[in-house]
């Protein structure tokens, strides 16, 4: 387009995913960027170039610890890009630099390093001679934040941050008495399950093991149990994975039930007693309940996979389950019933690039997130017939989510903590 907003024309389209930080070349013939597509247990990036004479794309590099908030052409012909650093420095990002022959739109030669620190290297910007590069580092951790609900509305309260370590933590549930959160937490440098009182600020650790658990955790429908996930190969998801219930009170784990490729799993709430598990395969998800005391498995739903990955949840009452298509164009929410009555479909109009889902505590709504412009969540609540309402926003690229109490009063909400400082880089 032009500089006055005029003449616009569309270059490219990714429905799939999506594109972040386009970049001019210096002799104004290329135009780089960062192209993404995310699903729930597997993220793909990827920098492209495209040609504008020729009409042409070019991948010069594909890796999933591209960064695709840093991104910038020198005025000297070289790319800065940023990449996530291995463990255990996995919270931190730095730029490095790739030189490109402008003729081809390839690499040459092989990248250096730019920066090194701590931290989440973003916007960088550079003089007009390319001698300086300047840029903010951020420190991120997500935090439980606790809202008050209503769906009368509806509407949510300014949600308060409950967790104040130096760590991420993940809401999965709330105790029986509506009076603490159980989250996921790599504060000890491992995955472990620990409970908070809303009005308190510290945590204690549940389950106390030497397991590498997964990253998710759920109550038993009576809220005597917690139930979590260990892989018998974390680094492939298509191996076996053992559900395992441990007392919340303390006691020694059982195993529930052992499957291949277990993804999600979750309980109802008593008085029903039904939990359920999704087994994530290459063509399709299956999703079979199980009696939470036995284990004993029996497959109520496949849903067929398209571009994306399935999203579900299992509504408290335990009577149906909803899906989506993550991330996706597809606004349609699908309602498998478990008692007999035909599927349904809830076009949620106005919304779509869904990324989280869970049920209100009532079993008459869902709590919707929708990303669709990569770097804002919206929180939505959709009741059932398909109305949605927006009840909070969060700067983030990461997908949030509303784990409801047991009572409805209250959400659980993960969101980002954010820290940051401007830096400079010279002579690079």
């Amino acid at each position: 387009m032009r500089a006055d907003g005029a003449d616009q024309r569309k270059l490219l389209s990714f429905p799939e995913g999506g594109f972040a930080s386009p970049v001019w070349s210096p002799d104004g013939r290329w135009i780089a960027y960062l192209k993404f597509k995310s699903e729930p247990n597997d993220y793909e990036v990827w920098i492209e170039l495209f040609n504008l004479e020729q009409g042409t794309k070019t991948v010069v590099l594909s890796d999933p610890h591209l960064e695709v908030w840093g991104f910038i052409w020198l005025p000297d012909g070289r790319l800065v890009y940023a990449m996530d650093e291995p463990p255990p420095s996995q919270s931190s990002s730095n730029f490095w630099a790739a030189s490109i022959d402008l003729s081809t739109g390839r690499f040459v030669g092989a990248p250096t390093r730019v920066t090194s620190g701590d931290g989440f290297v973003v916007k960088p910007s550079v003089t007009a001679d390319g001698k300086h590069l300047v840029f903010n580092r951020a420190k991120t951790q997500v935090d439980v934040y606790v809202s008050e609900f209503s769906a009368k509305g509806p509407r949510l309260s300014a949600p308060r941050r409950l967790t104040f370590d130096d760590a991420n933590d993940l809401p999965f549930d709330w105790t029986p008495d509506n009076k603490a959160v159980l989250f996921i937490s790599n504060r000890t440098g491992a995955t472990n399950i620990f409970r908070q009182r809303i009005d308190q600020t510290s945590a204690e650790m549940l389950v106390v093991d030497q397991e590498k658990k997964s990253a998710i955790c759920r109550l038993s429908p009576d809220g005597s149990q917690i139930l979590y996930s260990v892989s018998t190969n974390p680094s492939d998801g298509s191996q076996s994975v053992r559900l395992v219930r441990a007392p919340i009170n303390g006691g020694p784990p059982q195993v529930v039930l052992e499957a291949p490729a277990i993804g999600n799993y979750e309980c109802s709430r008593a008085p029903a007693s039904i939990c359920a598990f999704g087994q994530e395969k290459p063509k399709e998800l299956v999703i079979s309940v199980f009696d939470p005391a036995t284990g004993k498995p029996h497959e109520v739903a496949k849903l067929q996979r398209q571009t994306a990955d399935w999203v579900w949840a299992l509504s408290p009452d335990g009577t149906s389950i909803a899906a989506l298509t993550f991330g996706a164009t597809d606004n349609r929410i699908r309602l498998l019933s478990l008692s007999g009555q035909p599927a349904r479909e809830l076009v949620v109009k106005n919304w779509s690039r869904f990324t989280s889902m869970d049920w209100a505590a009532d079993s008459k709504g869902l709590f919707v997130a929708s990303n669709p412009v990569g770097s804002r969540q919206s929180l939505l609540y959709v009741d059932l017939a398909g109305s949605a309402h927006q009840i909070w926003q969060v700067d983030s690229i990461w997908a949030s989510w509303a784990i409801p109490s047991r009572n409805g009063k209250y959400v659980a909400i993960p969101a980002p903590t954010v820290n940051s400082n401007v830096w400079m880089a010279e002579n690079f």
